[in-house]
């Protein structure tokens, strides 16, 4: 039987946990170093462990792994595995008398700055090696300077779940969508933090191969078929209905993911085939600093909401929260900010003839970009997409209303028709009903094989956002031969669609990038 857990031991006892619905037991003591306690935990090497091991769901402690410590409500410090114990040094500020809150978050870095921190937030995203099992624990005693023994019990915030995968692609790993990928904890004095799990569904990486594996996945309420694909973005398919998670749970059953769908990808210039990304572009601030990640679904964007209305000056946004329509910096731009601006002026971003972008989008680190290399299509790239490729279906383009979302599907070069009958293809001037999808037909009969969806996102101009629902422009990585204060894009409305529009730089638009 799979087993997740933890042993750890003081001096005078020796607790055991066999499954994630367990809890640990950890007990540690302390000494006075200026003013910062050294905290060290006795952890035996026996028995169960805590990073599982992807392909036989063992865990256990190893060199290296963290455990993040919390006293009144703040962060106070860092423990660290040497090989046998937890070791590290906690400063606290406040009186003697709260309780000591211990933090496993599966060696997941941070996404916020740790002094000072009140709450910290972790992607689980990448689980092909060490699985990121997430537990918490508030000390048995209260904090006492003069105390140098404490004892704590972690209570783990996730669960131990099988797939049965069976992937074409045997070297690359294999993505699960539809899956909570982030936990939040704030920290609180005297309790051990409130976890809140975000219910905007996205995805785990697992272990490349065949067989059995198993995931740590975050509370969520019982899903539908999903969608599923290999890596190297070669494979797509689905993955089978995920019952509901819970704290603790160790569900067993194994859950079925296809992934054998072969893409031929989308032929974007003679003899050059690339591959789209999973979704829109993304900036997300979270008070200290930005992240970039593609967006959870096809169909997803921000709209007229944060911080797309909340944009400032240079990479400032007013109200932190996710940036997806972004301006075009030009190489002779005096701002290197990703057009994350509300300036209105084109000269801010550039006024040269034919530039190359100052920076490209695709050269950001994406937390979920599947360590590809990922750049932003040219305007010549564009039209050949929409134009000049000639798939055997004749297929290659289609309006479309996915899930009450209105935009464009971009369907590859193999393309069969019997995946899914679209009608008025290739069409400029169709309106956007002509193909109206269900979610669940667009995930087991497009998505699944290879279909693309750009969404009508809309445009911005400063900080206000326009057409959400009704317009869709997509930025080239080409600025204009001959209007030094426009770049290229692909834009779309119910009427019309133009591979090769231009207009100016200032204005926010989407970004899909392309990768080989």
């Amino acid at each position: 039987m799979k087993k997740l857990g933890i042993i750890l031991m003081s001096a005078l006892m020796l607790v055991g946990m066999s499954q994630c619905k367990k809890n640990n037991e950890l007990a540690s003591t302390n000494s006075i170093v200026g003013g910062t306690r050294t905290i060290t935990l006795k952890v035996s090497d026996d028995g169960s462990k805590v990073s599982v091991n992807p392909n036989t769901g063992a865990v256990g402690f190893t060199s290296g792994d963290v455990i993040y410590v919390a006293y009144n409500g703040v962060y106070a410090g860092t423990l660290t595995h040497d090989g046998s114990d937890f070791t590290g040094p906690i400063t606290t500020s406040a009186a003697d008398g709260a309780k000591l809150t211990f933090y496993f978050l599966g060696n997941k870095t941070p996404n916020e700055t740790l002094s000072g921190a009140t709450s910290l937030s972790v992607s689980i995203f990448d689980q092909t090696e060490n699985y990121p099992v997430i537990s918490a624990g508030l000390s048995n005693e209260d904090y006492d300077s003069s105390v140098d023994t404490y004892t704590a019990t972690l209570n783990n915030h996730c669960a131990l779940v099988k797939f049965n995968i069976t992937n074409s692609s045997q070297y690359a790993p294999t993505i699960i969508t539809g899956v909570n990928d982030k936990v939040t904890v704030t920290f609180a004095a005297g309790a051990a933090g409130t976890f809140a799990n975000s219910q905007d569904r996205g995805a785990v990486k697992l272990a490349s191969g065949n067989g059995e594996r198993w995931a740590i996945c975050l509370p969520q309420e019982a899903s539908g078929i999903g969608a599923a694909y290999s890596e190297d973005l070669r494979y797509n398919g689905t993955h089978g209905s995920i019952p509901t998670v819970m704290d603790n749970g160790y569900l067993t059953n194994g859950i079925d993911v296809t992934v054998s769908n072969a893409l031929s990808g989308f032929t974007v210039a003679s003899g050059t085939v690339r591959f789209f990304a999973p979704g829109n572009l993304q900036a997300t601030y979270n008070g200290s600093n930005w992240t970039w990640a593609f967006a959870k679904n096809q169909y997803d964007y921000v709209g007229n909401a944060t911080a797309n209305t909340a944009v400032n000056g240079s990479m400032s946004v007013s109200t932190n929260g996710t940036v997806d329509l972004f301006g075009f910096n030009g190489a002779s731009s005096s701002l290197d900010n990703y057009g994350i601006n509300n300036s209105t002026d084109n000269a801010d971003y550039g006024a040269t003839l034919s530039e190359t972008l100052k920076s490209d989008w695709g050269n950001n680190t994406i937390t979920n970009g599947y360590g590809k290399t990922w750049s932003t299509p040219t305007t010549g790239q564009w039209k050949y997409v929409f134009d000049s490729r000639t798939p055997s279906s004749g297929v290659k383009y289609a309006k479309a209303q996915v899930g009450g979302k209105n935009g464009v599907i971009l369907v590859p070069d193999d393309w069969s028709t019997s995946y899914y009958t679209l009608t008025s293809t290739n069409t400029a001037n169709a309106n956007y009903t002509t193909n109206v999808i269900s979610l669940a037909d667009w995930t087991a009969c497009l998505e699944a094989n290879g279909a693309v969806f750009l969404p009508a996102a809309g445009y911005r101009d400063g900080a206000s956002v326009y057409g959400v629902g009704s317009y869709g422009y997509y930025w080239s990585s080409t600025a204009h031969s001959s209007s030094a204060t426009s770049a290229y894009y692909v834009y779309f409305y119910s009427s019309t669609l133009n591979p090769q529009g231009y207009d100016n730089r200032y204005r926010g638009r989407s970004v899909r990038l392309v990768a080989e």
